[in-house]
């Protein structure tokens, strides 16, 4: 009888034993079989970053850090040499402009000083004085003319008669190579005297 109950308990823990066995193979069988396929097909790129140790995850952000600056600071000196160039070209131009409008100034300063013009308000008198010089002799004419000067002369000359005008001049360039060169420079502004007023002769 004792050996029957002996026998029946140590059955039943054999039992038991085994039936935890295969439940815990059971248990287990599942993961192994993930763990062979992930390691039969490699680790994805997610699950590598996980197994990499944190410092270098740091060290490819600062690598990436790094390079997102140095094409920011390539960029900016880019530009920044695009501006110098853009300002050493404006300053030749405004240099160059600055040459172009003191050589026109001074073109007319030139045509100004060689010109002469006559305003709205001196027309009745210079038709006034032209009529008494006309009237004059020639010989006294050039005797005032010579006392004026070659704007004051030119002034009357434009509304005189070039048939009274000629006498006039010839008795002033009489007196010598000086006169003769002044009479010489007063019918040159003449002529651009009137070209700039050509009605002066018929007023």
């Amino acid at each position: 009888m004792k050996l029957s109950l002996l026998q029946s308990k140590w059955t039943a823990l054999i039992a038991g034993i085994l039936l935890y066995g295969l439940t815990t193979a059971a248990a287990l069988s599942p993961r192994l079989n993930k763990a062979a396929a992930h390691n039969a097909s490699g680790p994805s790129g997610i699950e590598t970053a996980m197994t990499l140790p944190p410092w270098s995850l740091r060290d490819q952000e600062v690598d990436q850090l790094v390079s997102e600056l140095k094409k920011e600071k390539d960029g900016a000196a880019l530009k920044e040499k695009q501006l110098e160039e853009l300002a050493s070209r404006l300053q030749a131009e405004r240099l160059e402009i600055n040459q172009v409008t003191q050589s026109v100034y001074l073109l007319q300063r030139e045509f100004d000083r060689n010109v002469t013009r006559v305003k709205d308000e001196e027309f009745g008198n210079l038709k006034k004085l032209a009529k008494i010089y006309a009237e004059m002799s020639p010989e006294s004419a050039a005797v005032v003319f010579r006392q004026m000067d070659d704007t004051a002369v030119v002034k009357i000359l434009m509304y005189m008669k070039d048939s009274e005008t000629a006498p006039i001049l010839e008795n002033i360039s009489k007196k010598g190579d000086a006169d003769a060169k002044r009479v010489a420079a007063l019918t040159e502004r003449l002529r651009l005297a009137l070209r700039t007023n050509p009605l002066a002769k018929t007023k």
